[in-house]
């Protein structure tokens, strides 16, 4: 029983990789969105697994964009992070404009599509409705050992 626990562990693992990841913790973020001469970084919280597999997090995104005038705005989002085999689609919401005279309602919320790379680092690719573009999370620091 414990060879048979211990193959279908390793198959999930295998199958799986993404919901091995240890993502939790902070991130930060960055994609040029060349098509439209914008770029946009940002701090990303992300909390641990629940039973379900599924994580949620919360962000602040800055979009500075090279067009006339210079636009730059920081928006609050929250997300929820789902394992599909080795990436995490991250699902955001946009919940305020954290710039004065920038409406929340006309900002996109910051969909995301990565994939872990090691402990510190994720690839792949940013979107909203109208553009998409490749990004990179990373942090300094990989979680302490409790």
């Amino acid at each position: 029983m414990t060879r048979v626990f211990l193959i279908s562990g390793l198959a999930f693992a295998i199958i799986c990789p993404a919901a091995q990841a240890e993502i939790r913790g902070g991130w930060s973020f960055k994609t040029d969105i060349k098509r439209k001469g914008c770029t946009i970084t940002g701090n990303m919280s992300v909390s641990a697994e629940n039973n379900d597999g599924l994580r949620t997090c919360s962000f602040v995104s800055e979009e500075r964009c090279e067009i006339e005038p210079d636009i730059s705005w920081k928006v609050e989002q929250t997300c929820r992070i789902t394992p599909q085999g080795t990436r995490f689609i991250i699902r955001s919401q946009v919940i305020q404009s954290l710039t004065p005279g920038y409406s929340a309602d006309s900002y996109l919320p910051d969909h995301f599509v990565v994939s872990p790379d090691g402990p510190n680092t994720m690839r792949g690719l940013w979107q909203d409705k109208n553009y998409a573009a490749p990004v990179i999370f990373w942090r300094d620091e990989s979680l302490p050992i409790s």
